[in-house]
């Protein structure tokens, strides 16, 4: 049986494709590492591969790179909050809007749902001047607090973890009942522990996004400038007497987390489970 897997076409074209993907990205994370190593006398001349290797650029990044006064230092605390809690509200959140929906029955529960698959079909475009205006109106524009605005209860994550809900039975909550847990307690104590793996790798899934996203902190948080926008900043203000290798060693700085993070977490990853454990 297993023969047969193996050699599915499918499988097999699937599997090229994957590691094709897989190349580009290690090709682009290589070439990148190569360019910071490169002087910039090297990289002016446009050789491939650097003369001899300038560790030194990773001291320039961490000591020069800075936006609108912002050092590289507290550029990754900006990113750390933002990515780490936004990420966080939004799992947490969309937790307990899909839990409700997918374990409790009352009118309109479907309804939400097909919100929740319109408002991923369905692009909206030109909302942040408005948004703007309204951080503003409510004193939170340019602040830490603004990740809690972020944080959305829709979208993937709750469909996935709505699905994830379904499958979990119901027995544990009656149970849970009998011993005389109200309902947060069975949310909390033992609903979240049964679907903590996809919580998991969807954080991760989040965490790398606004990790890597500039356009929101350019936009939101100007005076809190994350490493992602910062970096942007710097290369924007300093166009014409670019260091380019020491700004690609803080790009390749950038990527330490994500890789530390899925390091850590793979293996909750590779074995998320969206059944219940009752059998029978």
């Amino acid at each position: 049986m297993r023969k047969n897997v193996n050699k599915n076409p499918v499988m097999i074209i699937m599997t090229v494709i994957f590691m094709l993907y897989a190349v580009s990205i290690l090709f682009v994370m290589v070439w990148g590492l190569n360019i910071s190593l490169m002087s910039r006398k090297d990289y002016n001349q446009a050789k491939l591969f650097p003369t001899s290797l300038q560790f030194v650029n990773y001291i320039t990044a961490w000591t020069e790179l800075s936006a609108n006064g912002i050092s590289m230092i507290e550029m990754i605390i900006n990113s750390v909050w933002y990515a780490v809690g936004a990420s966080a509200f939004s799992v947490l959140f969309s937790s307990m809007t899909s839990y409700v929906i997918a374990k409790y029955k009352f009118p309109g529960r479907g309804f939400f749902y097909g919100w929740a698959i319109v408002t991923m079909m369905i692009p909206i475009l030109g909302s942040a001047p408005s948004a703007i205006r309204f951080y503003d109106m409510l004193g939170i524009y340019d602040s830490q607090f603004l990740i809690i605005m972020f944080a959305s209860s829709w979208g993937q994550n709750f469909v996935i973890l709505y699905a994830t809900f379904k499958s979990v039975s119901w027995e544990y909550a009656e149970a849970a009942f009998i011993d005389g847990a109200n309902h947060l307690t069975v949310w909390y104590k033992i609903m979240l522990p049964q679907v903590i793996s996809p919580m998991i790798a969807l954080f991760m899934v989040e965490f790398i996004g606004r990790w890597g996203d500039s356009e929101t902190a350019l936009l939101f948080l100007p005076n809190h400038p994350s490493l992602a926008s910062g970096l942007y900043i710097y290369k924007r203000i300093n166009e014409t007497r670019l260091n380019t290798p020491a700004l690609f060693s803080g790009l390749m700085l950038c990527t330490v987390p994500v890789l530390v993070l899925y390091i850590c977490f793979q293996k909750s990853i590779m074995e998320i489970q969206l059944d219940g454990g009752l059998k029978g």
